[in-house]
């Protein structure tokens, strides 16, 4: 009885329309009432600002839950438009008026579905309970993993940042050493010559081979002049490997160095056939010959370059030798500014 008058004064209007003239679906009377005057009585869901209301008992339907076409609804006369659960309980309910005792049968129904409804097992609860309980520990456990993370990402970051800052005031440093180390380089090699374009032949012997290139260039011989020589592994496959031979003193070496330009073959100096030029030159290192093979490939001397060697003479430049010397001194000049920036 207490249900039934929460019941009642909750949905007044419902229940005065099931007691004067109920359907005879109950099941349809429980989708009534629990849902509400916002829900729609057959499907449950939320009605939208259009949906259909029933004239008899306003019962309120979506337009396709009461099988009807929104077009059809909105041409119906709406005082007169009655649900499909009405009309069966019109068709097949007595004209009388329900007596006490069904009536009570017909509340007590409508008590025990309600109370169906609004029981839960036990068990069922308990492991609702211990599956939010056991998601919720997860919860935090993954808060506290992202916490940690973030904090090591801190740290990481600080770090990588005062790297940074050290590698940029070490930047000097780098080039200076850079430079000291080319320079060292060369300086170790300051006693030596190549010697380019001469054949190989079987059972060589080049301490006779560099004393033919002595009498070819009128340089006295001496086999203490040279503490070291030997041949070049060569990178190109086919090409003559150098020869290199290191001097006991520089000045020895500037005297064979003052005479490069005397030109001989390789036929002058071993048994061959080979009428490849020789060449005498400084032994450089891997960079300075990179250099050189800069200034070759431009080719050219640029006025604003011989004006910063103190010269405005052009016209005896114009030999090759001379342009290449010129451009390899301005690369080297270059290399040792950036160096120093």
């Amino acid at each position: 009885m207490c249900r039934l008058l929460t019941w009642t004064a909750i949905k007044p209007s419902l229940l005065t329309h099931f007691l004067v003239s109920p359907p005879v679906n109950s099941t349809f009377l429980l989708k009534t009432l629990a849902m509400g005057d916002q829900h729609c009585a057959i499907c449950g869901e939320t009605l939208p600002s259009e949906h259909v209301v029933c004239s008899a008992k306003g019962c309120k339907l979506h337009v396709k839950c009461a099988g009807i076409k929104e077009i059809t609804w909105q041409k119906a006369d709406k005082s007169t438009w009655k649900c499909q659960e009405c009309r069966k309980g019109r068709s097949t309910s007595s004209s009388s008026p329900i007596g006490p005792d069904e009536m009570r049968q017909f509340m007590a129904a409508v008590t025990q579905k309600l109370d169906d409804l609004q029981k839960v097992p036990p068990p069922i609860v308990e492991s609702l309970r211990s599956s939010v309980d056991f998601m919720s520990a997860k919860y935090d456990e993954m808060l506290q993993v992202q916490r940690e993370d973030h904090q090591k990402l801190i740290a990481v970051e600080t770090q990588v940042a005062a790297l940074t800052s050290q590698l940029s005031g070490r930047g000097q440093e780098i080039k200076d050493l850079q430079y000291r180390l080319m320079c060292a380089e060369q300086y170790s090699r300051n006693t030596n010559l190549e010697f380019a374009g001469i054949a190989v032949t079987e059972g060589e012997n080049l301490k006779e081979i560099m004393m033919k290139i002595a009498e070819t260039i009128s340089e006295p011989w001496d086999p203490s002049d040279i503490d070291v020589i030997h041949r070049l592994p060569t990178r190109q496959q086919g090409a003559t490997p150098k020869i290199v031979a290191q001097f006991v003193s520089r000045t020895k070496r500037d005297r064979w160095l003052q005479k490069r330009k005397i030109k001989f073959m390789s036929k002058d100096i071993v048994n061959t056939n080979s009428t490849e030029r020789v060449n005498i030159s400084e032994h450089l290192s891997d960079q300075w010959m990179h250099l050189l093979w800069k200034a070759k490939k431009v080719g050219t001397v640029d006025p604003k370059v011989i004006s910063t060697f103190g010269s405005t003479r052009t016209s005896s430049w114009q030999k090759k030798g001379r342009k290449i010397g010129y451009l390899f001194r301005y690369q080297v000049r270059m290399t040792l500014a950036s160096l120093s920036e």
